[in-house]
């Protein structure tokens, strides 16, 4: 017997996919984790930083520690889709994710 799976590429011609939280803040020394949904896809995506492939988030979920940077990150998913047999990339979605440094009292003495 086949069991039945989940093909296709979004909703009515369209392609809709999403992440969540969007631009979220980071707190030092905290995580963040980030999920991505998109109708049809074959429960995988592909993640990137700055550009930059990163192996974690098939599945969907990508958890993002603080980072010390000048700048907000920016993060890419890309869904992959199973389509007449053949896996298709979708287009990729971007959010940025801001990490906020440590907050406390500071005594200098000269």
């Amino acid at each position: 017997m086949v069991e039945p799976t989940i093909a296709g590429m979004g909703v009515d011609g369209a392609e809709r996919c999403d992440i969540t939280p969007q631009n979220p803040i980071v707190r030092y020394g905290k995580t963040v984790t980030l999920n991505a949904v998109a109708v049809g896809a074959v429960s995988r995506y592909k993640w990137a930083l700055n550009g930059d492939a990163i192996s974690d988030g098939e599945n969907g979920e990508l958890t993002v520690s603080w980072r010390e940077t000048e700048t907000p990150d920016v993060y890419a998913v890309t869904p992959v889709y199973s389509i007449a047999g053949r896996d298709i990339e979708g287009e990729p979605v971007f959010t940025t994710v801001t990490s906020k440094p440590p907050q406390g009292l500071i005594i200098s003495f000269r």
